[in-house]
């Protein structure tokens, strides 16, 4: 059953194994490759590593899986937790743009309006320019 070994990955990788929690994964998406749950899963797993780059991807196959089985819940859920991940590999507008998603998907949410304000200062802060100074440069004589 691939939702059993999706959610052992998930309670592995609860109880700090990630190991574990990534071969339960890699089972669940083995079981069946088009069900959204395991590549969440195998997700949050690569997560829990810091291992940001292979969590994007996971993070991606499972969106658009879950879209295609117009699956809002998780989809809320993995839009939220993939901005994240985008804006630990530095990716602050692509981090940006899944959080207006969620919010679309879920008007009126406290957390994701606040995660939203927190990315836009990010990235208006990685993209301000640096006052020029009112001081003419001396020239020597």
């Amino acid at each position: 059953n691939p939702a059993l070994f999706a959610e052992l990955s998930n309670l592995y990788r609860t109880l700090g194994d990630s190991a574990l929690a990534i071969r339960y994964a890699r089972k669940a998406i083995e079981l069946a490759p088009e069900d959204g749950s395991g590549h969440f899963a195998l997700a949050q797993s690569y997560d829990a590593r810091s291992q940001f780059e292979e969590a994007e991807k996971a993070y991606e196959t499972a969106r658009d899986l879950f879209a295609s089985q117009g699956d809002q819940t998780h989809q809320i859920d993995l839009l939220t937790k993939l901005a994240f991940t985008k804006a630990s590999l530095d990716k602050h507008r692509e981090a940006e743009q899944l959080l207006r998603e969620a919010s679309i998907l879920n008007p009126g949410d406290r957390n994701l309006e606040r995660n939203l304000r927190i990315m836009q200062a990010l990235v208006q802060s990685y993209t301000a320019t640096a006052p020029k100074p009112n001081v003419k440069p001396h020239k020597p004589d």
